[in-house]
């Protein structure tokens, strides 16, 4: 009867090939690890950017219908305007 030889079950015949694979996944963890880091980084600060955006478009568009208000009436004149925020006194 003929003998089978046994089979190594490893990727390569090296002995060393393992630590290779140990090296290469370490990298390759370090490289994501880092690329993980920067993409954080990069919401947080955009994050942390979004309600000055907003508060700067709402008090850009508040000078603006301000400048409108003030352009339709008699700035010689004294008029007071009282909304929900409290009373306001316009004189030119």
């Amino acid at each position: 009867m003929k003998e089978i030889p046994k089979r190594i079950s490893s990727f390569s015949s090296n002995q060393r090939s393992g630590g290779i694979i140990i090296t290469y996944s370490f990298a390759l963890i370090t490289i994501l690890t880092v690329i993980m880091g920067f993409v954080s980084k990069g919401v947080i600060l955009s994050m942390a950017v979004i309600p000055d955006s907003y508060h700067e478009k709402q008090a850009h568009w508040n000078a603006v219908s301000g400048l409108e208000i003030a352009s339709g009436m008699d700035l010689s004149l004294k008029r007071t305007f009282t909304w929900d925020m409290g009373e306001f006194e316009v004189s030119g």
